[in-house]
């Protein structure tokens, strides 16, 4: 089954919302902080806006992405809602669904 770990008195900077369930065989949870659409998180350049918490929740996210999870900011509901259902099914098309939702964008091989 679906392990969902939700936030409760975590870490500053831990992800709003995590599946600890393996994914393609290749990652081991998915972890999201979810923004408000029309949110601005980082510059044309790629770099994040000038932000402490976002800076913290950034750190966190590389972390988890260092130790095989799929970890990553997702700006609107929908596109929220598309990640986690792309995650949930595991098909053909999952990982590209998400990372066109998820910043910053997975290294893929």
């Amino acid at each position: 089954g679906q392990r969902v770990v939700m936030k409760s008195r975590a870490k500053r900077g831990h992800p709003d919302l995590m599946f600890q369930e393996w994914f393609l065989d290749k990652y081991c949870g998915l972890a999201i902080e979810f923004k408000r659409t029309g949110t601005q998180l980082f510059k044309l350049d790629g770099t994040l806006r000038k932000d402490e918490h976002h800076e913290e929740q950034l750190s966190y996210l590389i972390a988890l992405k260092q130790r095989y999870w799929l970890a990553g900011f997702v700006v609107g509901l929908e596109p929220a809602k598309e990640v986690i259902k792309a995650y949930l099914e595991a098909h053909d098309t999952s990982l590209s669904i998400i990372n066109k939702h998820i910043y910053p964008k997975l290294k893929t091989k």
